[in-house]
């Protein structure tokens, strides 16, 4: 399933236009974070929990905390960062898939 039908299942309320330009926007970041032109279907998760998280926060930009009477409410600065882990960890695999961390032979 695509990343835009995936957030759709979460966030059914939403319009299909801000959901496109969401999910758009969370891809190429994501995809300049990994230096990939694809983004893995390993990663199609991770792009959907940001998506989620964008549209939810998407009315309270600029906002780093909120409070009314007994409830605060605090929002993430850089909600990527926190798959930062699992990005590097995508990328070290990636790597070894591809033999970039095997030993290299030269003759002089």
């Amino acid at each position: 399933m695509a990343v835009l039908e995936r957030v759709k299942v979460r966030l059914p309320e939403a319009k299909n236009d801000i959901l496109e330009e969401l999910v758009a926007s969370a891809t190429d970041r994501i995809l300049l974070r990994i230096g990939k032109d694809e983004l893995p279907a390993k990663l199609e998760t991770i792009a959907v929990e940001i998506v989620t998280k964008m549209y939810r926060k998407m009315y309270y930009e600029g906002i780093s905390s909120e409070s009314a009477d007994t409830l605060t409410v605090s929002f993430v600065e850089d909600i990527f960062a926190e798959y930062e882990e699992e990005f590097d960890r995508w990328m070290k695999l990636d790597d070894e898939a591809e033999g970039k961390n095997k030993l290299k032979v030269r003759f002089i």
